[in-house]
């Protein structure tokens, strides 16, 4: 799966967002990628709404992400060249989902429900 990127006008909307329970995984037009919680009826989120985005992890380097795509049981920020630039942690299962919990937890897990990478 490809996550496209929002577009530079339509900063905080969940146009190309994936969404679940709630919330949303948003690939931003300044190349984060943000986990946000998304209020009932509205078209955008606002900085209060955000859970967590990859600018937080150490050393990820977003702002050279291009392309964003869950496979294989990971999470990937990739720049243009197609180098990882942040992964969430390696699990090589072709059957894992990504799944945002109502709580707001983004989670990578197996076919079964065990939990291979959390963040909320």
């Amino acid at each position: 799966m490809e996550l496209k990127q929002s577009r530079p006008d339509a900063k905080g909307s969940f146009e190309n967002a994936v969404a679940m329970n709630g919330h949303a995984l948003v690939f931003q037009h300044d190349y984060n990628l943000c986990l946000v919680k998304m209020e009932p009826g509205a078209k955008a989120f606002t900085p209060a709404g955000v859970r967590w985005c990859v600018s937080q992890e150490a050393k990820a380097a977003y702002k050279n992400t291009r392309k964003v795509i869950f496979a294989n049981g990971m999470l990937q920020c990739l720049d243009a060249a197609g180098k990882v630039v942040w992964a969430s942690t390696p699990k090589k299962d072709p059957y894992a989902k990504i799944i945002i919990a109502p709580n707001g937890q983004l989670m990578i897990t197996n076919a079964v429900g065990a939990v291979y990478w959390s963040k909320k």
